[in-house]
């Protein structure tokens, strides 16, 4: 905080820092969209590389991306096996719901691209 004089009177004059750029803030909400259409244009990627553009460490917010796909992906295949090979309990075979396929499900893709951000 700093102090200067005006007109005689002290007045505060409070610096204020933002913690999360407002470039980030105007890309929110994310869109809900599956693992297999993230490309260079998705909303998360170029979240990241705004986070990380003070500094000119874009290229981290684009290894934060690429890493969290990978991630992702890895976990979206391994949900969809274990999904695929599980069995209802007997008393629930016939209200067992369709599995989703992970990498097309939009709801998986945008619970991925927040846990990345």
């Amino acid at each position: 905080m700093n102090y200067h004089e005006s007109n005689g009177a002290h007045v505060r004059r409070v610096e204020m820092i933002e913690i999360i750029p407002i470039k980030c803030i105007n890309i929110l909400p994310l869109s809900a969209e599956p693992l297999a259409s993230w490309n260079d244009n998705c909303d998360l990627r170029m979240l990241l590389m705004e986070m990380y553009a003070l500094g000119d460490h874009s290229s981290y917010g684009e290894h934060r991306f690429e890493e969290g796909r990978h991630g992702w992906w890895t976990t979206a295949y391994t949900f969809q096996k274990n999904a695929d090979n599980a069995l209802p309990a007997p008393a629930a075979e016939k209200q067992a719901e369709p599995v989703p396929i992970f990498y097309t499900d939009i709801n998986f893709g945008l619970m991925a691209k927040y846990f990345i951000a």
